[in-house]
């Protein structure tokens, strides 16, 4: 089932959902990468409501097993910064 089905299935059925889905990316990049994806990405969520934004943000502990523990830092990092509330505030995002 695709995107589309699933959502006219919950439409149909009642259910409230998410119309957009973002935050998507392959964990490359440092710091810099991830604030610029995250300008586009909330810069693209306009117009929709419901949005939810994929993260996986976390502290690096060295857990070998976790393939990408270097982006959770950079994530962690980054969603916990003063520029981060200042992207929301200029987006005009809330998080619920």
């Amino acid at each position: 089932m695709g995107a589309r089905a699933l959502q006219q299935q919950a439409q149909q059925a009642g259910l409230p959902h998410s119309t957009w889905l973002t935050g998507i990316y392959d964990f490359s990049g440092d710091h810099a990468d991830y604030e610029a994806r995250m300008d586009t990405w909330l810069d693209q969520s306009h117009g929709h409501q419901g949005v939810v934004l994929m993260c996986h943000p976390g502290h690096d502990v060295g857990n070998t097993g976790d393939e990408i523990r270097a982006a959770r830092s950079v994530e962690f990092g980054f969603l916990s910064s003063a520029a981060f509330q200042d992207m929301l505030a200029k987006h005009q995002r809330h998080p619920a």
